[in-house]
């Protein structure tokens, strides 16, 4: 297993804003000129537990993971 898909696991399994961040920034430091990956980076930004206005919950980062494993 990767770190990045390790890091993937860790927040499937928290779902917290921490491990959220940490993803966010792996990914953005691996991936910096793959497009997909980068919009996945914009979520993970955005991402709060509970979603809200303007912000994306779990619901929204499957296709992340897909994009990069």
């Amino acid at each position: 297993m990767s770190i990045i898909e390790a890091a993937f696991a860790t927040f499937a399994e928290e779902r917290s804003l921490a491990a959220a961040q940490r993803l966010e920034v792996m990914l953005d430091e691996a991936y910096p000129n793959d497009p997909l990956v980068q919009e996945c980076v914009e979520v993970l930004a955005r991402y709060r537990a509970g979603g809200g206005e303007m912000l994306f919950d779990q619901g929204q980062l499957p296709h992340c993971a897909a994009a990069v494993t």
